[in-house]
């Protein structure tokens, strides 16, 4: 192999491209299913002689049935693996839409998104270790956030299928449901068999993080030569300590006890490397064969490199060659004494790093305390976005707007039109991400769009509260009061776009470490899904009660005002960040 051949690590290969597709086809599923209740609600209503209470309850089962699967999802993504998870979400996908495609009842369309909430809650956690696991440290923002780009995308989807059944007819032409719903529903199992079919048939790997956290360091190995389309082990290796790959893979390994039962350690590549003399002869002689495949211009280019990279993970490979003994190998990997490895100081403090496996509760408690400022402020977040509206406002568009004065037809149209400005937002948000100029900041972005929202909510306020005693049969609202119905919600969708949308997930997988990034997510879903049920069960109900569109989104205002304050005095800019450091930039917080 010459040198020009070697790719950098921050590169993108055609083959990270693909894995980056397919994987983040779940995000489409998650925000087509979402969507597509906004546009199938009026049928539904129609053809099952839905209550208000009862349409809220077809809305908001699904986040109730997301809340159960994020219970489920992190612990089972961190156990099974990444690709597995994936897997087994999208036959529960294709089981869902399928169930409710072919409901005969009000019962059978809440069993239906029940399931299919329940998927989009473990997909979620699924998707986002998976695509922050084989993306390059460089790009790793804007990989992620190709999730929440994908979410867009399946709103926009919905929307625009249920414009093209849906907006041409007036209301007094409607059919009473027909079977438009049911093609609707049942699309989404098209999704999920395409992704299915994308992760076996296209050969996607396994995270390698999660391969090299359970000792399986040759299919890692493997995983990184295909994502990387690398010519040779010794620069896969490479690609491994450029990319932190071994950091991440030991936080993991020492996560889950549950999980290190069942982990099957490579004993060949351990045998291999035992061979090889100690731990520091393993590690220079991986680093110095790596080294020799790199391009570079002149000897002392290469030399800083080599030096720079080889302090930086000599730790990190001293540890791994350790926690394989650990983890339950009998053959000492390495030429020493025993009384030479009992003074190892590195074995000592991994062993004490590690519990005993009947003690789960005191690592979660263990790691709550060393991460409690982290935790406390992922769980404001996933209740923050949610109490937004924003989810409100996406389901229940069409309603929205018909109550604004909107004809049916001009009601699925600026509905469709909510779904092309979110996805467009969202792009240019993923491009300015990791950006190193004054786009790029995660925190100027959240707190811009959370002001955004605010303006958002605040104009639709004016627009419906001016009028004490609201009767919808004889609201007849000026053209200007229905333009700036449609302005306020697109200030609402566009403000989570740059905000919320793309940096929830985002800053839950920066604020923590590998070993509890599945669990973290995991809990940041459960409450995003618990409080987005509350959401969405209480908006017509709340309408009602006061006979005025305009209390929620008084009531969305107020909290996303504190909601401003809270993220300005309590989290810093996460970007390039390590989680230690984020944890001493929030240390130095007014908050905090």
């Amino acid at each position: 192999m010459t040198a020009s051949a070697r790719k950098p690590s921050h590169a993108l290969t055609p083959f990270a491209i693909k894995a980056v597709s397919i994987a983040s086809l779940g995000g489409i599923l998650f925000g087509y299913d979402l969507g597509v209740i906004s546009v199938a609600l009026p049928q539904l209503t129609t053809r099952f002689n839905l209550t208000s209470t009862q349409q809220e309850t077809v809305v908001s089962i699904l986040y109730v049935g997301g809340s159960l699967g994020a219970v489920a999802g992190g612990s089972l993504c961190d156990f099974a693996g990444r690709k597995l998870t994936i897997l087994l979400t999208d036959v529960m996908f294709i089981t869902g839409a399928l169930w409710l495609a072919t409901s005969q009842s009000y019962a059978g369309l809440l069993a239906g998104r029940l399931v299919v909430g329940f998927a989009v809650a473990v997909s979620g956690c699924a998707d986002v270790c998976y695509l922050h696991e084989i993306s390059p440290p460089g790009l790793r923002g804007a990989i992620v956030s190709c999730n929440e780009a994908c979410i867009s995308l399946g709103f926009l989807l919905a929307y625009g299928l249920g414009f093209c059944w849906n907006g041409a007819h007036d209301e007094e032409e409607d059919v009473d449901g027909g079977d438009s719903w049911r093609i609707l529903f049942g699309l989404s199992s098209v999704i999920a068999l395409v992704q299915l079919l994308g992760m076996t048939l296209g050969n996607m790997p396994e995270s390698p993080v999660w391969l090299l956290s359970r000792g399986l360091v040759s299919e890692a190995e493997t995983a990184v030569m295909n994502i990387y389309e690398c010519r040779s082990l010794k620069e896969a290796r490479v690609v491994m300590a450029e990319c932190g790959m071994i950091h991440e893979a030991l936080d993991l390994s020492s996560v889950p006890p549950l999980a290190r039962r069942h982990s099957r350690p490579d004993g060949k590549r351990m045998r291999e490397l035992s061979r090889c003399g100690d731990v520091e002869t393993v590690m220079e002689n991986e680093l110095e064969d790596s080294f020799s495949c790199a391009p570079y211009t002149n000897m002392m280019e290469r030399d800083q490199d080599h030096e720079s990279v080889k302090n930086s993970n000599r730790e990190s490979l001293r540890t791994l060659v350790v926690d394989y003994n650990v983890m339950g190998n009998q053959t000492p990997l390495h030429n020493s004494s025993s009384s030479q490895s009992r003074k190892n100081p590195t074995t000592n403090v991994l062993q004490e790093q590690l519990p005993p496996e009947n003690s789960r509760t005191h690592i979660l408690f263990t790691e709550l305390r060393t991460y409690h400022r982290q935790a406390i402020s992922v769980t404001f977040l996933a209740a923050a976005q949610q109490f937004t509206g924003h989810a409100n406002v996406l389901n229940f568009a069409p309603e929205i707007f018909r109550q604004a004065g909107l004809t049916d037809s001009s009601a699925y149209a600026s509905t469709l039109g909510l779904g092309v400005v979110k996805f467009i937002v969202t792009c240019v948000v993923i491009y300015k991400i990791d950006g190193k100029d004054g786009g790029g900041g995660r925190r100027p972005l959240l707190l811009g769009g959370m002001s955004m929202i605010c303006v958002g909510l605040l104009l639709l306020c004016v627009m419906f509260g001016y009028s004490n005693n609201y009767d919808e049969n004889d609201y007849d609202p000026s053209l200007a009061a229905k333009a700036v119905s449609v302005v306020g919600t697109l200030g609402v969708v566009i403000g989570y776009a740059t905000s919320f949308g793309p940096l929830t997930w985002l800053l839950t997988s920066e604020m923590f470490p590998s070993e509890t990034r599945g669990r973290a997510l995991g809990m940041s879903t459960v409450i995003t899904y618990a409080c987005a049920a509350m959401v969405s069960y209480t908006f017509l109900s709340l309408q009602e009660t006061f006979q005025n569109p305009a209390m929620p989104f008084g009531v969305y205002l107020v909290l996303t005002l504190g909601a401003a304050v809270l993220v300005y005095f309590g989290i810093p800019e996460t970007n390039t960040k390590s989680p230690d450091d984020i944890q001493r930039c929030m240390a130095d917080m007014v908050l905090w």
